[in-house]
This record gives C-alpha cells, sequence and structure tokens, in this order.
C-alpha cells in the first residue's frame, strides 16, 4: 500500500523530551529484530522472517498440486525402472548416460563434416569438451530462470499480502485458516480466498450457530414457564 508523505514544518519545542524518544527508537528496533512467523516443523519451534514466511506460503499453496504431479511421475519411472532390472536413481543415470553419449555421437559426425581429415580420437575429445560445455549453460540457465520465477512469484505474494492489509488491517495474514491457503492453491487470490469465499460461508455458519442457540434458549425457556405455572395452579387449587 503506498504511504503518503506529509511535509511538516514544527517549532523545536520537545527538546525535553529526547530520552524518551530514543527509548521509542529502542522498542521499534526490538520489534523488528522479532521473528514475523513462528512455525513449528520437525517438533521443533521456527522463527521466520517475512520473506522466508512469503517463501513458504508460495512453496506450501502448490503442496497439493506438485503433490500429485510427483507422484505420479515417481510411479511411472518405478515401473520403466523395475522392468530393467534397476531402482529410480539407477534408471535415471542410464538415461542421462545415454543422452550424453547419443549428444557427443552426433556432435562427431557434425565435426567430421567440417573436418573430414582430422583424428577420430581428437574429434571424439572435442566433441565430448562442446557437450559438455553447452549443458552446463543449458543448465545454469535453467537455475537463473527458476530462481527468477520464484522471486516473481514470491513479490507478487507480498503484494497480494499488502493489499489484504488494507482491507483487513485487523486480521492476520500469517495466521488464517488452512481454508484459506488451500483456495489460494485453487487460483484465488488472498483477498478473494478470505474475503469473497471462506469469510461469508464463516458468517452463513455463525448466523445458523447464532438462530439455532436462540432457537433452543427459547424451548428451554417455554418449558419452564409452563412448568412454573402447573406448579403454581396446583398450589392455588389445593
Amino acid at each position: 500500500m503506498p504511504d503518503e508523505l506529509n511535509q511538516v514544518q514544527e517549532e523545536n519545542i520537545f527538546e525535553d523530551f529526547e530520552e524518551p524518544e530514543a527509548e521509542a527508537e529502542e522498542t521499534t528496533e526490538a520489534e523488528a529484530e522479532e521473528p514475523f512467523l513462528t512455525v513449528r516443523y520437525d517438533k521443533e519451534d521456527k522463527n521466520l522472517s517475512k520473506d522466508e514466511a512469503v517463501t513458504y506460503a508460495q512453496k506450501g499453496m502448490n503442496y497439493d498440486r506438485m503433490y500429485g504431479k510427483y507422484q505420479e511421475l515417481n510411479d511411472r519411472l518405478t515401473a520403466l525402472a523395475e522392468m530393467n532390472g534397476m531402482d529410480v536413481n539407477g534408471y535415471l543415470d542410464s538415461l542421462n548416460t545415454a543422452q550424453t553419449n547419443y549428444a557427443i555421437s552426433k556432435e562427431v559426425q557434425e565435426l567430421k563434416e567440417q573436418y573430414p581429415n582430422a583424428d577420430q580420437e581428437l574429434l571424439k575429445e572435442l566433441a565430448t569438451k562442446n557437450v559438455n560445455e553447452r549443458m552446463a549453460h543449458q543448465q545454469t540457465a535453467k537455475q537463473e530462470e527458476e530462481t527468477s520465477h520464484e522471486e516473481s512469484q514470491r513479490e507478487a505474494l507480498e503484494k497480494q499480502m499488502d493489499i489484504f492489509r488494507a482491507v483487513h488491517p485487523d486480521v492476520r495474514a500469517d495466521n488464517l485458516d488452512d481454508k484459506v491457503y488451500e483456495l489460494m492453491g485453487q487460483g484465488y487470490t488472498l483477498l478473494e480466498a478470505y474475503t469473497v469465499v471462506y469469510q461469508p460461508k464463516q458468517d452463513v455458519i455463525q448466523t445458523k450457530n447464532e438462530a439455532n442457540k436462540k432457537k433452543s434458549l427459547g424451548n428451554v425457556s417455554t418449558s419452564d414457564n409452563i412448568s412454573t405455572d402447573d406448579f403454581l395452579s396446583g398450589f392455588l387449587k389445593g
């Protein structure tokens, strides 16, 4: 939420209050050092900064979808590995080796066309060097892309949290019901998940509970009145 900047000119009339101002600054610094969020993980409490909390929240929103894809892929890889008499890691290593050998063989053929009289071993050595450098470059580019994507997601979530706090200043965005985060995993923004979907349902539930409570209290009150009236009638007749 953008800050409103106001330029105010004041006379220097608070010189006697320098020490309280220093204490206020110390308090602010102490509050800034406090963790943004404390979570329970692996039987231990872990303090998270705001950036860490945002990162883990983003990962958590994608958990169900990512885990489903992982499970499907793992099942398929396990089946293929077993067909070749290997475990998953061994099977993946063999695929990686086969892919590298194919790339080197293809590179050798291309170099032969450029240097038909060159030594075969020399061409293979040069092809291996070229393939390894190319693969390393591709891996670095992929990692940079993933890092950039993760940073973009974190910035987007931070912006959502700022908007949420502006609309709901009394609600802690880091301590919402798990259902809100589940809705975000389905594609809702934080504000939409809480304001449009989650909170209206909670209001309906609360209204029904209050109505049932009033109805229950009304029945008890009516029952008590009837019992008292019957008792008095019998007593007066006696």
